[in-house]
């Protein structure tokens, strides 16, 4: 039921992709470390490139939340905890 009401709502909607948006951004914040610090996984990860979906994110963001979702995007303690693992 909560499913369904999140995709009527279209803040709740905005807020749930920010939570994806979250952990992918996380994602790949780790991987360019990783590539930085490890010679052969620039070639290997390279390919992983075009699968970014960070950018996407944040033009969804914007239209589900607006101009300023940075700032109305709240984080649940399992995201943040979930987050900070990686």
């Amino acid at each position: 039921m909560k499913a369904a009401f999140a995709l009527t709502d279209r803040e709740l909607w905005g807020q749930s992709v920010g939570w994806f948006y979250m952990v992918i951004a996380q994602i790949e914040q780790s991987l360019d470390r990783c590539k930085a610090k490890h010679s052969a996984l620039p070639k290997i990860l390279a390919s992983f490139d075009a699968l970014r979906r960070t950018a996407a994110f944040e033009k969804d963001l914007k239209f589900f939340l607006g101009e300023e979702w940075r700032e109305r995007l709240t984080t649940p303690p399992a995201v943040s905890s979930y987050v900070a693992h990686i």
